[in-house]
């Protein structure tokens, strides 16, 4: 029976470290996949600052604004998601905080289809 439930230990904390790696694993997708939008956000500013040369007059300023804000809110987004799965990756690897990691993973599932196909992977 002790030996049974030693066994089972072992492979719970076999379990929590591929977790942790994932984690970490996820967060540098997260990041990765938030340098596409820099594009939109230089886009953006160069339509601002009116280097692209057009006659668009407010469509084009309200284009130029919904690219910048939109583009950093995303990037930005992105970046703290990475840091808190990086910091979740770490605490599950220390086995404390797991409400703070339950969130994490709850959050992260919001971002189809990484965080839904790691998070509730067996």
């Amino acid at each position: 029976m002790v030996e049974a439930s030693r066994e089972h230990l072992k492979q719970l904390s076999q379990y929590l470290g591929l977790l942790s790696r994932f984690h970490f694993l996820l967060a540098a997708v997260s990041v990765a996949a938030t340098v596409f939008p820099v594009v939109h956000f230089l886009l953006g500013v160069a339509i601002l600052t009116e280097r692209l040369n057009g006659n668009g007059g407010v469509l084009l300023q309200v284009l130029g604004w919904v690219l910048t804000v939109g583009s950093a809110g995303f990037v930005l987004g992105g970046w703290a998601l990475a840091v808190l799965l990086g910091v979740a990756g770490r605490r599950l690897a220390r086995r404390e905080s797991y409400v703070f990691c339950l969130i994490v993973a709850a959050i992260a599932c919001a971002f189809v289809p990484f965080g839904t196909v790691w998070e509730y992977s067996p």
